[in-house]
């Protein structure tokens, strides 16, 4: 049987241990938030993020569940446009942004 199929592609071993992982806990999923000092430039910055996905697929990929299936199929979404939430926490104190990203 092919690895691919209408709906993506299965998952080896490994991705399939760490997909059971990321249902048990929480540790298991990834966030990150950046901070910036000084001036940005966000048309820049945000064209060179997209630049980035459009060329990396695994950060277009995503895990889906199909009906009958123990396993999620990984499917490569096609580049998009990307979704901002802006934030200027330039007037909070170290300790209420800690708080805001908790």
């Amino acid at each position: 049987m092919s690895n691919a199929s209408a709906l993506g592609y299965r998952i080896s071993p490994g991705q399939s241990r760490l997909w059971l992982q990321q249902l048990r806990s929480p540790a298991y999923r990834a966030q990150t938030a950046i901070r910036i000092d000084g001036p940005v430039h966000l048309p820049a910055l945000e064209a060179a993020v997209k630049n980035l996905v459009d060329r990396l697929e695994i950060l277009r990929t995503t895990y889906r569940l199909q009906s009958g299936i123990r396993v999620p199929w990984q499917v490569i979404s096609d580049v998009e446009e990307l979704s901002w939430q802006r934030l200027d926490w330039s007037g909070r104190s170290p300790a209420q942004v800690d708080t805001s990203l908790d």
